[in-house]
């Protein structure tokens, strides 16, 4: 008898938090080389899956140039943060992989080419973008101290969210179609989503550290804005790639993640998080002035 969807989430959720833990907590050598490694495989693999998606409706992408590619932003980040690259790099790169977009229609023989290059320039450029981008600034929080804490806060913070929206869901969803790119998705579940984000940042700024050395509680007020803004922003990347899904007119981004689809939707709630959360710590680390 074949799982139904539920189970299968059950299980991934029960093996996967493990394994990222493990990978935090006991691979921390190297500014944590083996969490960014699989930060940079996760960019290359999910940017092929939403070029995918845009060629198969009807955008003449060359996938297997844009995933690899789109690496070249994480990867550049973990050399920032080592120390082998400057931070400046980051912003070249960005330019440069832009304008070679800008310029390539440019070298088309004739004007139905021409026409048909440039209509790929925009989608070409999200490509970049969305997700490794967004992911380099998961790799920026391996710069701070007591990082692997970080790391696993982060982890916490989004797919407790993203699993307590879906729960709430199941179990008390009444009021859907909140938003027309996911109709399924209820108003109970965004409740419990912004919940569960509350609770994950009052007990990793204002509670944990007050049993660990080095490292001062937060004031009640930044776990509050914290836990708000990243559970808007955690519902808002996957509404976010809801709509990408829309507009190619694919169900899921794959097939690579039992329960879930496609790698991307797996990862879409990371994405927008990502930075707003890598501010806030170093906010509360007293990193900004």
């Amino acid at each position: 008898m074949p799982m139904n969807n539920t189970a299968k989430r059950l299980i991934l959720f029960v093996i996967a938090f493990p394994l990222l833990g493990a990978l935090v907590f006991l691979l921390p050598q190297n500014s944590h080389l083996a969490v960014n490694l699989v930060v940079i495989l996760v960019t290359i693999l999910s940017t092929r899956e939403l070029g995918i998606m845009f060629a198969q409706a009807g955008f003449g992408i060359k996938t297997p140039y844009y995933p690899l590619l789109s690496g070249l932003f994480p990867l550049c980040q973990y050399l920032i943060v080592t120390g082998y690259l400057d931070e400046s790099i980051m912003t070249l790169l960005l330019v440069l992989l832009t304008s070679i977009n800008l310029i390539y229609p440019v070298f088309r023989h004739n004007k139905k080419k021409v026409i048909r290059a440039v209509s790929t320039v925009p989608v070409a450029i999200l490509l970049l973008i969305y997700p490794a981008v967004f992911f380099s600034y998961i790799v920026r929080l391996s710069s701070f101290p007591r990082a692997s804490y970080f790391l696993f806060f982060f982890i916490l913070l989004v797919y407790l969210n993203d699993s307590s929206a879906w729960l709430f869901g199941v179990l008390f969803g009444k009021r859907k179609n909140v938003f027309a790119v996911s109709p399924s998705k209820s108003r109970e579940g965004f409740f419990g989503g912004f919940f569960a984000s509350v609770i994950v940042s009052f007990a990793f700024i204002v509670i944990f550290p007050r049993y660990m050395d080095g490292l001062e509680p937060g004031s009640p007020f930044l776990a509050l804005a914290m836990g708000l803004l990243c559970g808007f922003t955690t519902i808002l990347g996957d509404l976010a790639e809801s709509a990408l899904k829309r507009y190619t007119n694919v169900k899921d981004s794959g097939d690579m993640i039992m329960g879930r689809g496609g790698l991307l939707d797996s990862v879409d709630s990371l994405l927008l998080t990502a930075p707003v959360f890598y501010y806030f710590i170093a906010i509360y680390l007293g990193l900004v002035p």
